[in-house]
């Protein structure tokens, strides 16, 4: 936290005035002034707001927003024009499990026993609702 002024009040909270800049990473806030309640645990941003970031922030921004974002639509609609909504929206199904394990590889989250459970419960229910796997064990299921 820069600021020309920094006081602390008798209330406990936390008043940074002009020319404020508070640094957090790669992001900075620039404002005429800030003021932190610990009490009420309340932030207090005063004047105009400025957010200075760094070039790979802006362009991870630019990915999700544009590429990512785009990316997804495409895939959606083609997917959509050859399997139909029944099965497109299957895919949902598939959301939760994959954040999971992103969130794995990426960030080192430890995966639960019960994160093991659902990824096979999904997997069953995947399986129950595409038929195929029933069509196996029941011969009369192929017909359909």
């Amino acid at each position: 936290l820069v600021a020309d002024s920094v006081a602390l009040r008798a209330d406990s909270a936390l008043v940074a005035e002009g020319n404020v800049e508070v640094l957090y990473r790669d992001v900075r806030l620039r404002a005429a002034r800030i003021t932190y309640d610990r009490t009420g645990e309340t932030l207090l941003i005063d004047g105009p707001i400025r957010f200075d970031l760094m070039a790979q922030t802006w362009g991870a921004i630019l990915y999700y927003a544009v590429i990512a974002t785009a990316g997804a639509y495409l895939l959606y609609y083609r997917v959509l024009a050859l399997a139909g909504s029944g099965n497109l929206m299957l895919v949902t199904l598939l959301v939760a499990p994959i954040a999971i394990v992103l969130g794995a590889i990426v960030l080192g989250e430890a995966l639960r026993p019960a994160a093991y459970g659902g990824f096979a419960l999904l997997a069953l229910g995947l399986l129950v609702i595409d038929g195929r796997a029933l069509a196996l064990i029941d011969p009369r299921r192929r017909a359909r």
